[in-house]
């Protein structure tokens, strides 16, 4: 059997192979065949946008709770509701930190947390702006805002909250959107899932 001389391009055959007769004898072979000469084949770097959302999520979770902790020592001397909603909003924090941890080591279900973060903050915030009155009587009562500041904060109270409400919910609107683009992306690292712990992971990869 004749060896091809070194130069001579490899031919891949592609598909199904049939044998046929040919006439002048022997057997031909018909099918698709693929020239690759030092083929390349050129892979795309993961995405680092979910490791870049998740650290950011890791920040603002982290002054989320430092937030918490600022409300908690003003709110033990006002307002039982304003007290709870601070120690719940902790703990809102400290799953928006989980959750970055996660996505930050390409883990998908980060992306589910900071979400269900998201929505759960937007309630919190809903109920805080219901209770407008009376936190108004309460920085009546401290002598933050004065006797006439506090009629026309009631007048308008109502108009208050529903601005309120709109903006709160097109800012976490917007966190939701920003928190779901690594799904938008097609390299985003997320077929491997890291088995090992979220802060270990984090600070390895520093």
């Amino acid at each position: 059997m004749e060896t091809p001389p070194p130069w001579q391009d490899e031919a891949v055959v592609v598909g199904s192979i049939y044998e046929e007769s040919n006439p002048e004898g022997g057997t031909m072979i018909s099918g698709l065949t693929d020239m690759v000469p030092g083929q390349m084949i050129m892979l795309q770097p993961v995405s680092s946008a979910p490791k870049v959302i998740g650290i950011c999520c890791v920040i603002l979770g982290g002054f989320g709770v430092l937030s918490g902790l600022y409300e908690i020592v003003v709110s033990v001397s006002s307002s039982t509701l304003f007290l709870v909603l601070s120690v719940l909003g902790i703990g809102v924090s400290g799953g928006t930190i989980a959750g970055g941890l996660m996505l930050s080591q390409y883990n998908k279900q980060g992306i589910f947390i900071l979400l269900g973060m998201i929505a759960i903050s937007f309630v919190f915030g809903a109920i805080e702006l219901s209770q407008s009155e009376e936190m108004y009587e309460t920085m009546l009562k401290e002598g933050e805002i004065t006797q006439e500041e506090y009629d026309a904060l009631q007048n308008v109270g109502g108009f208050v909250e529903t601005i309120g409400i709109v903006l709160l919910a097109v800012c976490n609107g917007i966190c939701g959107l920003i928190v779901t683009i690594p799904l938008m992306i097609s390299n985003n690292g997320f077929e491997k899932p890291k088995s090992h712990s979220l802060a270990e992971s984090f600070f390895e990869n520093q």
